[in-house]
């Protein structure tokens, strides 16, 4: 995932990237900056704010990484107008956004919405293909679920087979471009579940899908299915 510090530094780093990336935390309210100078890191620190103070120290940039994807925050990425020379610029929030321009921002929190809900809805789908072989062996799950993609793909253009956005196989359906770059993403695969699971209804007996969906019940009632 793009949102992964670690692979965003790396694409930063290819980029030669002049500039800052601000980690926003919530409880405690933190913000990790990691400055960057021709794609290198140069210094990293962690803003802490209390109710009487806020202070800033040193903070070591493997920690930083590892926080960031144990802690939901907000990730943003800042490109500074004039290169970073001797001393590292000063964040967005402490120069009032006139030193740096933004380029990228991502909700780490929503981000693992869609995360888990790619990873959820593979589990269904995998559910659905297993039984479909014992119950009707000549229903190809992978041909059906491409056909649905394709039907949808003109409303949620990363649905299309073809598009490389999206990939179930063996069981798991993956992402495979950036959180948060495929519009309508949650919408689209509540509308591929609910497509497919009103497609094999008809094969697999009510109280076999009741009992494969139960295990789910509760993901899909907060997605608005069932």
């Amino acid at each position: 995932r793009f949102t992964d510090l670690e692979k965003m530094l790396e694409k930063l780093k290819s980029q030669k990237h002049y500039g800052l990336i601000e980690v926003e935390f919530e409880k405690p309210r933190q913000t990790g900056i990691i400055y960057l100078q021709n794609g290198r890191v140069i210094k990293t620190q962690m803003v802490t704010e209390t109710p009487k103070k806020t202070y800033a120290r040193d903070y070591p940039l493997k920690r930083l990484v590892k926080l960031s994807a144990e802690r939901a925050g907000i990730i943003n990425v800042y490109r500074v107008k004039a290169k970073i020379t001797k001393e590292p610029i000063q964040p967005l929030f402490m120069t009032k956004g006139k030193e740096a321009e933004i380029l990228y921002r991502a909700d780490t929190a929503h981000v693992d919405v869609q995360k888990r809900m790619i990873s959820k809805g593979g589990e269904i789908f995998s559910k659905l293909e297993v039984i479909l072989k014992k119950v009707r062996g000549e229903f190809d799950f992978n041909y059906h679920l491409r056909k649905l993609r394709l039907e949808l793909a003109e409303t949620y253009p990363f649905l299309d087979p073809f598009a490389g956005e999206i990939e179930y196989r063996d069981g798991k359906m993956e992402l495979l471009i950036p959180p948060g770059k495929s519009e309508n993403l949650e919408e689209g695969i509540k509308a591929l579940l609910l497509r497919m699971i009103d497609l094999v209804s008809p094969f697999i007996p009510e109280g076999v899908m009741n009992q494969t969906l139960k295990p789910y019940s509760e993901i899909l009632r907060g997605w608005g299915i069932g």
